[in-house]
């Protein structure tokens, strides 16, 4: 699970996009999410709510509690 935001001034987002594209060349599945102007610290409460939620379902669908 890779999560990024676009207007990241911490880590460039494209080097999100290049770690993606590797992943990708090297067949690894992943799960990729951007947050469209969204800085390093992802604090828009509309963020985090899909941030949580994806980690959730990330985690519900390759490690779930039992």
């Amino acid at each position: 699970l890779v999560m990024h935001g676009t207007d990241d001034d911490i880590v460039a987002y494209h080097q999100a996009e290049s770690f993606v594209k590797a992943m990708e060349r090297a067949g690894k599945p992943l799960e990729f999410i951007e947050f469209k102007d969204a800085g390093h610290r992802l604090e828009d409460t509309d963020v985090r709510v899909r941030l949580l939620t994806a980690i959730d379902a990330f985690l519900a669908k390759h490690n779930p509690a039992e």
